[in-house]
C-alpha cells in the first residue's frame, strides 16, 4: 500500500483533479490510498465533504496553523508502508508511477530511503517525497512541525543526503502546478501560505538553530541501517 498524504485549503476542484491523477495513472490503484486533511475553518469545507474526491479519505481538523502543515496529522491514519508527502497543486503524470516507487523501495530492504519525484522541471531538488514507516519510526516524525512551510522538505532532503539514502525518481513526474512556475493563477491558498508574516525568514532562522537536532536524527537513522 502507498499512502498519499495531502493537506488542502480552499481548492476542492484542484484536489479532485489531483486525486484523479493519482488513481488514473497507477498500475495498482487498489493498493493506493489518498488521505486528505480539510480544515473546518476552510470556507470550502462543506463542499469537500458534500462532494469528496472519488477514492479519497477526508479527515476534518479544527485548526491548521498554515496550509503547509498537516502531514503529521495524516501519517498516523495511513495504512501504507510507503508514504508520500503530497499537495493539492500537483498532478501525477507518469503511467505506472507506483510500480517505479515500489521498485525503488524494494531495493532498500531496511526501508530507510527518501525518494523524491520530478516536479515537472527535471530539477534535482526535493519538493514532494516518498519515504517509509520505518523512516518515520526511526526519527519519530515525517516532517518537522516547527517549520511553518518553507524548510520542511529541505530538512528531509538534508538528512537523507547525509545518510546516503536520497534518490531522485526522475521518471516519476508529479508536476507541481504552482503559480511560481506559471502553471496556476494566484489564489487565496498561495496568499495564505506566503502571506504569513516573515514566514520564510522565520523558518530559515529556525533551521539554522537546529543543527543538534539534525545530528540526532541522523544518528537515529544510522542506528537502524541494515536492521
Amino acid at each position: 500500500m502507498i499512502s498519499i498524504l495531502v493537506p488542502t485549503w480552499g481548492r476542492p476542484a484542484r484536489l479532485e483533479e489531483m486525486v484523479s491523477s493519482v488513481f488514473g495513472t497507477a498500475s495498482r490503484p487498489a493498493d493506493i490510498e489518498v488521505l486528505v486533511r480539510v480544515s473546518e475553518e476552510d470556507a470550502c469545507a462543506a463542499q469537500y465533504f458534500a462532494e469528496p474526491p472519488s477514492g479519497a479519505k477526508l479527515f476534518p481538523a479544527w485548526r491548521m496553523q498554515s496550509y503547509g502543515l498537516g502531514i503529521e496529522f495524516l501519517q498516523n491514519r495511513a495504512a501504507g508502508d510507503i508514504l508520500f508527502a503530497g499537495a493539492d497543486d500537483i498532478l501525477f503524470r507518469t503511467q505506472g508511477w507506483d510500480d517505479q516507487v515500489r521498485a525503488a523501495f524494494a531495493a532498500v530492504p531496511d526501508g530507510l530511503l527518501v525518494a523524491y519525484s520530478n516536479n515537472g522541471l527535471d530539477r534535482e531538488k526535493c519538493e514532494h517525497f516518498f519515504t517509509t514507516r520505518r523512516w518515520v519510526d526511526a526519527l519519530g516524525y515525517m516532517v518537522r512541525t516547527e517549520f511553518r512551510h518553507f524548510c520542511v522538505d529541505q530538512w528531509v532532503e538534508e538528512l537523507a543526503k547525509d545518510l546516503g539514502r536520497l534518490e531522485f525518481l526522475r521518471h516519476v513526474v508529479t508536476e507541481h502546478m504552482h503559480k511560481k512556475y506559471g502553471k496556476a493563477p494566484d489564489d487565496d491558498t498561495y496568499r495564505l501560505v506566503r502571506g504569513v508574516t516573515k514566514t520564510s525568514e522565520a523558518d530559515n532562522l529556525l533551521y539554522a538553530t537546529l543543527g543538534a537536532e539534525r545530528a540526532a536524527g541522523l544518528a537515529a537513522l544510522k542506528a537502524r541501517i541494515g536492521a
